[in-house]
Order: C-alpha cells, then structure tokens, then sequence
C-alpha cells in the first residue's frame, strides 16, 4: 500500500494550498482513519490494534468536530464528508475482507501510509496556509498524527 492516502500523487503538497483544500483532505483523511479503525476492532486478534484504534476513533473525531468548528470561524464552507472517495473506499473494502492477524497486519501498513501523508498534508498547511486559524489547527494537530504515526510503525513492526 504505498500509493498515497490522500489523493497526492508524490507526497508533496502544493505550497499555496488553500484553506478548502486543506480541510477536504483532512476531513476525508478523519474519515478514513475512524471507518478503518471501526472495521479493525471487529476483526483484530491483537489487543495493541484495538487499543490503537480506539485512540484514532477518538482522536480523529475530535479533529473532525474541530474542523467543523473552525470552518465556520474562518468562513469556509465545512468539509461534508459523507461518502469515502474510491481510492479509501477500496482501502476499507480490503480491510474488510481480510481476517484476524491479515488484518492487523493490512491496518497497520494503512495507518503507517495515512499518517505520513496526513503528516505532510499538515506540516504543509502549518508552513504555507492561507488561514492564520486553520495554520493553527495544523501546528496543534501535528504532534498527534506524530503519535499516530509511532504507533502504526510499532504495531507494523517497527521502532
């Protein structure tokens, strides 16, 4: 799974992104991490996944009621995120199809990938955003997609 989670097709994200773009991408990521993280807690065989996905479930549904918040502050129309778009959806749809220790495994590459992508997309906006509020936002959001992103490399065998 090393195609990007967040539409990007390098990695890099343009320095003049706009406050729209940034919220869309970061609401569709939210998105992603609380539906993949629902799939995983009834399928997982390891309780480190389940407790990991608890964490995403709740963190990012506290990014997502943020953005919200944020996009009527800054008078951006908020992200409506109702539907994944079919490169997460076929992500999920994997998810579901695998089983015990495979999805362990599947989720945890997942949430490695989305996280750097998720990272980039944030450190980018904190840089080059065109919104002091939302510029915030990012900054205060980094150190827990930061944690994210530890924590999926560990349950993915790494340090």
């Amino acid at each position: 799974f090393a195609a990007p989670v967040l539409g990007q097709t390098t990695g890099a994200i343009s320095p003049a992104i706009t406050a729209e773009d940034f919220m869309a991408r970061a609401a569709m990521g939210d998105r992603f991490e609380i539906e993949s993280a629902k799939v995983v807690q009834s399928k997982s065989q390891a309780q480190v996944t389940e407790v990991f996905a608890r964490h995403l479930v709740d963190d990012h549904s506290t990014s997502s009621r943020a953005l919200e918040s944020l996009s009527r502050d800054v008078g951006v129309s908020p992200p409506n995120v109702v539907k994944l778009d079919p490169a997460h959806q076929a992500k999920i749809d994997s998810l579901r199809e695998a089983e015990g220790r495979q999805a362990d495994e599947l989720f945890a590459r997942m949430q490695v990938a989305a996280h750097e992508d998720a990272l980039a997309l944030y450190r980018a906006y904190a840089e080059a955003g065109d919104n002091a509020a939302l510029k915030q936002f990012a900054r205060q959001t980094i150190p827990v997609l930061e944690q994210h992103l530890a924590m999926a490399k560990k349950l993915n065998g790494g340090p």
